[in-house]
């Protein structure tokens, strides 16, 4: 045992280290934790919409004839309770791909805001992407594909974040911006140095973009989807969970935040599962995923 143990600190703890300081890793980390209040708000007015009792059990009288007036309550006022809910984790992967984009650039020393806006801006192009639609009575409607941008657009928020920071890095470094003179204010030069960063990252999204639906039939958030089934389907499973809670214990044995350095890779799979269970109920239907599995996010 002492060999193992002397074998899991000698080997396991500089990778566990080195995972918990890598850029990238850490940006989605605490992108992750700073959307936590979002969700814990859409729970608080999913809860209220759904209290813990049915039609039947209240009309048994007893001790469930207490939560009558909550459950009259919830039923009559259902899609208006909701609205909050709707509007915090119905729209979770919009603050992701900010929140994430904006601590990657702060860690690099670049503006956080602005490299947060341009992957906002990139997301939306490419996961909800607005379109004029004839109606029969003439109008013709701005409308957007909220599909994506809750928990199935998580995963691209993520892809989205980081690599939209990476193009804009790189184009700061080999001076791919507008440069205006030094006696122009600040603030001024700052939003200039933006502009071709954020046209580029905008043209080769909005170029793949087009490429997907029109050669692969998909969007791109769907691609990702279907991409990353099977291996999410793997961890989305008790012997997934097992084995994470194993290698999350191994890494406590090493001094090692074990949950800290796998949040950033379990935070999307266990956040994307249990706002799909919220979704589902809802929508009145029964959860999908089991809550053992989402304690490990």
């Amino acid at each position: 045992m002492d060999k193992f143990m002397h074998f899991v600190e000698d080997k396991m703890s500089p990778i566990a280290d080195k995972l918990g300081e890598q850029r990238h890793l850490s940006a989605m980390q605490k992108g992750f934790m700073t959307v936590l209040p979002l969700i814990f708000v859409g729970a608080v007015f999913m809860v209220i919409a759904n209290p813990p009792v049915t039609a039947d059990m209240v009309k048994s009288g007893g001790v469930w004839s207490i939560f009558s007036g909550w459950f009259n309550f919830a039923t009559k006022y259902k899609m208006a309770i909701l609205v909050p809910y709707n509007m915090s984790m119905g729209l979770l992967a919009l603050a992701v791909t900010f929140v994430i984009a904006d601590n990657l650039a702060t860690s690099y020393s670049m503006k956080g805001i602005t490299n947060g806006l341009t992957a906002l801006v990139v997301f939306l192009l490419v996961a909800a992407p607005a379109n004029y639609l004839a109606l029969a009575d003439g109008t013709t409607p701005l409308l957007m594909n909220c599909t994506y941008l809750g928990a199935q657009g998580l995963f691209t928020a993520i892809i989205v974040a980081l690599l939209t920071v990476e193009i804009t890095r790189f184009c700061e470094i080999h001076n791919i911006t507008i440069r205006l003179p030094e006696i122009c204010p600040p603030a001024l030069t700052n939003s200039f140095r933006t502009i071709v960063p954020m046209v580029i990252n905008v043209s080769i999204f909005y170029i793949l973009s087009l490429l997907s639906s029109n050669y692969l039939g998909m969007s791109i958030p769907a691609l990702i989807e279907k991409v990353l089934a099977t291996p999410v389907a793997a961890v989305n499973s008790v012997p997934g969970s097992i084995f994470l809670c194993a290698f999350m214990l191994l890494l406590w044995c090493c001094g090692v935040h074990g949950q800290m350095v796998t949040m950033a890779l379990t935070a999307p799979i266990t956040t994307a599962a249990f706002t799909a269970n919220a979704a589902l109920v809802a929508k009145g239907q029964a959860p999908i995923f089991h809550p053992i599995f989402m304690t490990l996010g």
